[in-house]
């Protein structure tokens, strides 16, 4: 019986080691493909090679299966992919993050990990984004293990003098681009940490630390909701007239947020509007403060009010991403009131092309230039969404195809086609049961749906809600 079995485990043995090396050479024949595939899709197919080494490694009850299929994704594959991408473009910080994760997962030091992001910045000095990442990276020595922190080179090998680099990078980082606020929280929160010895005393013995943390607490608890914008106001009113604090303040600048949604949800949209016009010139810096003026702002189609925030907020800020919100404002406006500030809006634009560093940027920057030359040249429209189409081909992201995708809508809808401007938003959805007619944009969209992925429901939803308007309209035969 015992021989009966050692055969049988040999034999399944003998079998699955033909398996992986049947396995290894599909998986070496699949990570060399041709040049061809684009830099998103390598992206995505390191992150999901990392993730199943992970789960590998990650079971401690693992099945013979799992134990034999563990060594198939190996580190250099992965890492092969990501050398691809920065081989075609030295500053993609997704593939440096994709390695930073993989050196993590396979327990290499931090120290190796904050020279990953070292060789990034010697091959992109321009570029604020590496300086940041070396700042977190140096917090993070900063925090952990003395004995990592005393292998680095001299004068990082002190905490105190390898806390003050994070901080000249951070700041450096902030300087060269002034409107990313990401940097400006990251130095409030050094600031604050240090102001409360956090970085000298260890957090178990350090009182100050735990007191503020105590006040922050019960500063919480007066973020209560009301029923009413009035026992908003009310409430608002009371703790303005206490004295000053800090602390309070950001508390009352958070109620007076929940005060203008709440006369939004009461649709008293004339004072929601002036409300939120004071928030925001109260504290320009106040990105949340910012984010709600636009949405109060286009919920009562004030797009003047708005024009005059957003030039404001460029102003102050020159981003491209303050840039692009304003160009997005002039183009609504245009679109609505049918402006003639065509001209205007070129300028701005090729501003913001200029400004584009980042993929998510260019993207966004050209979309907006397809909309803009949709916009002026109506009768080239067609051909101009197809070209821009072809470039998208091999795209999974769910954001960008639907934001092609709703620039066909609009495309059929300003041509009286209602009908295929449906089909349209069926197809990119996946749910569409009209059979597709020989149209060449139709059948572009299709093509490009097969790429789709989402994430969650709620990225269909934008398009659901504008196909169900435009069914509702009775344009729909």
């Amino acid at each position: 019986m015992d021989r009966k079995k050692f055969l049988i485990s040999t034999s399944l043995l003998l079998i699955s080691i033909k398996a992986l090396k049947a396995q290894n050479l599909v998986s070496e024949s699949f990570l060399s493909e041709s040049l061809n595939v684009t830099s998103i899709q390598k992206l995505k197919k390191a992150a999901e090679l990392r993730k199943k080494r992970l789960y590998n490694r990650s079971g401690s009850t693992r099945t013979r299966r799992s134990l034999l299929s563990f060594n198939t994704v190996n580190v250099d594959s992965i890492t092969k992919l990501y050398d691809e991408v920065l081989s075609q473009d030295p500053s993609e910080i997704r593939a440096y993050n994709g390695k930073r994760k993989l050196l993590i997962q396979e327990g290499v030091s931090p120290k190796q990990i904050n020279l990953l992001y070292q060789q990034g910045l010697l091959q992109n000095p321009d570029n604020p984004v590496f300086k940041e990442r070396i700042a977190m990276q140096y917090l993070r020595l900063h925090q952990g293990n003395q004995k990592e922190v005393s292998q680095l080179p001299i004068p990082l090998n002190q905490k105190h003098l390898l806390l003050r680099e994070s901080e000249k990078l951070l700041k450096e980082a902030r300087f060269e681009d002034v409107g990313n606020t990401q940097y400006v929280k990251q130095l409030e929160k050094i600031d604050r940490l240090q102001n409360l010895n956090a970085f000298i005393t260890d957090a178990r013995d350090n009182d100050q630390l735990k007191r503020a943390k105590r006040e922050a607490k019960v500063l919480q608890l007066e973020l209560k909701p009301f029923s009413s914008s009035v026992d908003y106001k009310n409430n608002i009113t009371y703790l303005q007239s206490k004295p000053y604090d800090a602390n309070r303040a950001l508390v009352i600048s958070k109620i007076q947020k929940e005060y203008i949604k709440k006369l939004r949800d009461e649709k008293n949209y004339t004072l929601a509007v002036s409300e939120v016009i004071n928030l925001y010139n109260n504290n320009k810096s106040d990105v949340d403060a910012l984010a709600l003026t636009r949405k109060i702002l286009k919920k009562n189609n004030s797009f003047q009010d708005l024009e005059v925030i957003e030039r404001d907020n460029d102003g102050l800020k020159k981003t491209f991403w303050s840039k692009l919100s304003f160009v997005d404002v002039l183009m609504k406006r245009q679109e609505i009131e049918n402006q003639n500030r065509l001209s205007e809006i070129e300028q701005q634009l090729n501003i913001v092309r200029d400004k584009a560093v980042f993929p998510d940027q260019k993207f966004e920057a050209d979309i907006r230039w397809l909309k803009f030359v949709c916009m002026k040249n109506g009768s080239t429209a067609k051909q101009d969404l197809l070209d821009f189409g072809n470039s998208l081909l091999g795209v999974s992201s769910a954001h960008m195809l639907d934001k092609y995708s709703r620039l066909c809508v609009k495309y059929y809808q300003d041509n009286n086609q209602n009908q295929q401007a449906i089909i349209a938003i069926g197809i990119i959805l996946k749910n569409n049961t009209v059979p597709v007619e020989e149209d060449s944009l139709l059948l572009q969209l299709e093509e490009l749906s097969r790429y789709r992925q989402v994430r969650s429901v709620k990225e269909n939803r934008g398009l659901q809600n504008l196909k169900e308007k435009l069914i509702n309209s009775g344009s729909y035969v």
